[in-house]
């Protein structure tokens, strides 16, 4: 599936089905391919995202932790791939979930996580607030042709069609 049409039907999924039908729960990853210290300088410029800290875990290795100011969902910025969260967690059950988990490690060299952790909520469901924090990455992804790769995008219902896994370009 493109980005496009995710997040098309992101927009339009009633908020009970987000689970089954866009795979949106918490722990959601986005894959990218780009610079971490640019990205963190974009969210926080735009004045949608506050720092809530950066962790420098290894001398090599950065987590910055992000909260969307409306509230509600919290982002992690890691500037590795979590090898766990990428198509079949390295499970590797078949051909097709093996292909994708490949593809996903080689290409891309960042981990965001949304989390709707924040003490202050927005006034929707969790499941609703983490798709309008997808929907606006997948904007800000859009706007400046960042690649990436939604590994959880099948939905629940869908978890045999690879299909569904947005890559974007």
């Amino acid at each position: 599936m493109n980005l496009k049409e995710y997040l098309e039907a992101l927009r339009e999924c009633p908020d009970e089905e987000l689970k089954e039908e866009m795979g949106v729960y918490d722990n959601w990853p986005i894959f990218l391919k780009s610079d971490s210290k640019k990205l963190l300088k974009d969210f926080l410029e735009s004045g949608k995202y506050k720092l809530k800290e950066i962790l420098n875990l290894r001398p090599d290795t950065q987590l910055t932790r992000l909260d969307f100011v409306p509230g509600t969902i919290r982002l992690q910025l890691f500037d590795w791939i979590i090898r766990d969260f990428a198509t079949g967690g390295g499970c590797n059950r078949n051909d097709k979930e093996k292909e994708h988990y490949q593809r996903q490690l080689e290409n891309y060299n960042m981990t965001i996580l949304l989390h709707p952790y924040q003490k202050n909520k927005m006034n929707v469901p969790d499941s609703r607030a983490l798709a309008i924090v997808i929907d606006d990455i997948g904007q800000y992804i859009t706007k400046e042709e960042i690649p990436i790769c939604l590994p959880h995008s099948r939905g629940y219902k869908y978890s045999e069609d690879y299909s569904r896994i947005v890559y974007y370009p």
